[in-house]
């Protein structure tokens, strides 16, 4: 089976990791055949090409599972497979086997894999209750020994942003300046950081038979409030149909608060702060605004 190299795929890989990323694409249908031969696997759909190439495969007791390929040596992988080893439990999608020398990781399949953007679209309340849930089993403290990223490098877009290098007129200076003190104090007063997923949005929360799995961790270390930004800044497709979406953010950060046992203000400032995050890196990789995720960041303020 051939994987379409689309040019977007071409410019995400070559941007991220040059000639090394442009001969992992030269070469991507020949590793992986070797891996599915190697764990005898057969192909089927290609789901992704981003940073990634994310593909059913089934095993050779017909179990389904997902064929994970990235650049060997990526960080961002090691990260993903270190997480998934240290955060293991039935509330994280299982990881099977890794090829550290092919980039090649293979993992569990959620059946049906319906995510948990239709819920929240349809009861915010229970799509909360369910991530709460996911994010109360996962947070544990970070193993002896590991290396995983901090939150701390996040906030370097904002001196990108406010030096000029990031500057766009849509976006005040003065939200800037008050991201990127808000997230630098933040950073300073955490406390009892834990290994946390990371990313834990809508999207990497899949439905499994009766259960929720949460998929693609970042592995990231920080207190146990800042697991709950990306949930808070998503599904931004629908902050447009939302009239008062600060009102309806703050419930939800309220609802976050009471069933984790966790500081409210703090998931509040975290979203805030890590929205704009969110909104620089976009501006920095596509060179555009992105509007949602500038309103959600603009309505929780402080």
């Amino acid at each position: 089976m051939t994987i379409e190299i689309t040019p977007t795929f071409r410019r995400t890989i070559t941007s991220a990791h040059g000639e090394r990323g442009a001969d992992w694409l030269d070469t991507l249908d020949d590793v992986c055949a070797e891996v599915c031969e190697r764990w005898q696997l057969r192909t089927g759909e290609v789901l992704a090409t981003d940073a990634n190439v994310v593909q059913r495969v089934q095993r050779v007791d017909g179990t389904p599972a997902v064929l994970k390929l990235s650049v060997p040596g990526a960080s961002a992988t090691a990260n993903e497979v270190g997480a998934l080893r240290a955060l293991a439990c039935a509330a994280l999608v299982a990881l099977v086997d890794h090829d550290p020398d092919r980039g090649a990781t293979l993992l569990d399949e959620a059946v049906p894999g319906t995510s948990l953007v239709p819920l929240a679209i349809d009861d915010d309340a229970g799509a909360t209750s369910v991530a709460a849930a996911v994010m109360g089993a996962l947070a544990r403290p970070t193993p002896e020994g590991a290396s995983f990223p901090s939150v701390e490098p996040q906030s370097e877009l904002f001196a990108r942003a406010t030096d000029g290098d990031l500057r766009h007129e849509a976006i005040a200076i003065g939200l800037v300046r008050d991201a990127a003190a808000g997230y630098a104090e933040l950073v300073r007063t955490q406390t009892e950081p834990v290994l946390l997923h990371g990313d834990l949005h809508h999207g990497n929360i899949l439905r499994h038979g009766r259960r929720w799995l949460a998929i693609d961790p970042e592995g990231l270390v920080a207190e146990r409030e800042y697991e709950t930004a990306a949930l808070m800044r998503n599904p931004f497709t629908r902050f447009a149909d939302i009239a008062d979406l600060g009102a309806h953010l703050r419930r939800r950060a309220s609802q976050l608060a009471d069933e984790l046992d966790l500081d409210r203000e703090r998931i509040v400032r975290w979203a805030f702060g890590r929205t704009m995050v969110s909104v620089l890196w976009h501006l920095d990789a596509h060179g555009a605004v992105h509007e949602p995720w500038l309103r959600c960041a603009t309505v929780l303020r402080p």
